[in-house]
């Protein structure tokens, strides 16, 4: 069999080996069209469907953001024109709720049926002003038992007392009595104020001598 197979393809004439070569070409390049088409095909519906997704996104997402960033840019466009009029506008509101207010309020007091409401400016502030008088005025009962200080009743007799301050003066010049008998044994004079140098408290008491020698 392979014998005359080779025989049969040995046989085939010059014509058709050119039309099976033709053949050939024309299949591979129909399966390259094929594959080329097919990943065309692919990469558009990958496209359609980020497409879709994204607009998805964009619709339940960043709907009320666009909304937004819409509106904003809208008030930048408006120019300084713009501006000014909204500013006048709310400017003749007020005056004119400042004067129907002040209106009804007179209409009130008329007939003495006035309601004051909770905006009224005497409303306020009466609110105010009995809000500064609880804080303040209130007074608060202290738990704890604060005893003042009773002042020492002396008796009469204690004034005649010398200080301490005195004692220990006193005491340290009678420790010093050897050296001024010292110096009456050399002849000196010494003075009646060094002699008699006592320390007392009050000007009128008579100087006592408080004295620690027992000598």
């Amino acid at each position: 069999m392979l014998e005359s197979n080779r025989k049969k393809k040995d046989e085939l004439s010059e014509e058709e080996r050119i039309l099976r070569e033709a053949k050939h070409k024309q299949a591979i390049v129909a399966a390259e069209r094929n594959r080329v088409y097919f990943f065309r095909q692919r990469n558009n519906a990958a496209v359609t469907i980020q497409k879709a997704w994204k607009m998805f996104k964009f619709r339940t997402q960043g709907l009320m953001k666009n909304a937004r960033d819409a509106i904003k840019l809208k008030r930048l466009d408006a120019g300084e024109l713009e501006w000014k009029k909204q500013i006048a506008a709310c400017t003749i509101q007020l005056a004119w709720r400042k004067y129907f207010r002040r209106k009804l309020l007179k209409a009130l007091n008329k007939t003495n049926n006035a309601v004051m409401h909770m905006w009224d400016p005497e409303m306020l502030a009466f609110r105010q002003r009995s809000l500064v008088e609880q804080v303040y005025n209130e007074q608060l009962y202290a738990p704890h038992w604060h005893p003042t200080l009773v002042a020492i009743v002396r008796p009469y007799w204690t004034k005649y007392m010398p200080s301490s301050a005195a004692l220990s003066f006193n005491f340290a010049i009678d420790q010093y009595s050897q050296q001024r008998d010292y110096i009456e044994q050399l002849g000196l004079e010494i003075d009646d104020d060094l002699a008699n140098l006592r320390m007392k408290d009050r000007s009128d008491v008579n100087p006592v001598h408080y004295s620690y020698n027992m000598n």
